[in-house]
């Protein structure tokens, strides 16, 4: 499986452009390892660990994965994915009688920003209902997800939507039900039912590498001792320097620093 480095070398030299981009990552690996890296495109005390230069060893996928040579990687649905925290203002807003852009998207986990009281039955309701089914996609998600699977990673999309509308068995079937239309509605994504997981437990799920958005099952995947990378965002915040934790730095766009950390 072949290394793709995310930096573009901006001078020519001999070589193809490939060699020269392999060459400049090496380059900065070396100056990362001798305390000289390029960690000035990084806010202080988010400079990249040591860990993260080195090869994990990936075991096979077994559950998770129809190709056993094939490394996974689980992605969550919800904010890494699919970009519901828009879809939930916009059902905030339509439930308050106010406009959109007068609920701020930098919004905490208890949405207490959006003056929300209870925020798990506010939760509930949006995922009950059509919009969350109308989903737009994360800023570079398509394309990040392009890239995972060329670079030879079978991707599988885990949430545990139905997990978070209680207990009755025709709410959980209608939340997996607007999952799975909402991913057949995305067929440039490549992830078909086979890959769509419901689970409450992400430890649980034999997966190599997990890109995750919530701030509790990224520590429970921290403590297993499992390879987790977060997207920042305003919700997750704490977690961006939590020990163990790799971060997409620039977003999806920063997917390159996941493959070359998993991919050998």
């Amino acid at each position: 499986m072949r290394r793709r480095p995310s930096r573009s070398p901006e001078a020519s030299g001999i070589g193809s452009p490939s060699r020269q981009r392999q060459q400049y990552r090496i380059v900065d690996q070396i100056q990362e390892l001798l305390g000289r890296g390029a960690s000035r495109d990084r806010p202080v005390g988010m400079e990249p660990r040591l860990e993260s230069l080195h090869c994990r060893h990936m075991t096979p996928p077994s559950s998770a994965s129809s190709n056993s040579s094939s490394p996974t990687v689980a992605l969550t649905m919800d904010g890494v994915i699919a970009n519901w925290v828009k879809g939930l203002r916009a059902h905030v807003a339509a439930r308050h009688g106010v406009a959109d852009r007068q609920l701020a998207l930098n919004v905490s986990w208890d949405l207490s920003e959006w003056g929300v009281d209870d925020p798990a039955g506010t939760i509930r309701d949006f995922l009950l209902s059509p919009m969350s089914g109308r989903l737009k996609l994360v800023e570079g998600a398509e394309a990040g997800v392009a890239r995972l699977q060329s670079a030879g990673f079978r991707v599988v999309a885990v949430t545990r939507r139905d997990h978070m509308v209680g207990d009755n068995p025709d709410d959980q079937d209608t939340t997996r039900h607007i999952a799975r239309q909402w991913f057949a509605g995305q067929p440039q994504l490549g992830i078909g039912d086979d890959e769509i997981v419901f689970t409450e437990d992400p430890v649980g799920l034999d997966a190599d590498v997990w890109v995750d958005d919530a701030p509790r099952r990224v520590r429970r995947l921290v403590e297993a001792e499992k390879p987790v990378w977060v997207l920042p965002q305003p919700w997750n915040r704490s977690m961006v320097q939590h020990p163990g934790v790799h971060v997409l730095f620039d977003g999806w766009s920063s997917v390159d620093d996941l493959i070359a950390t998993h991919s050998c």
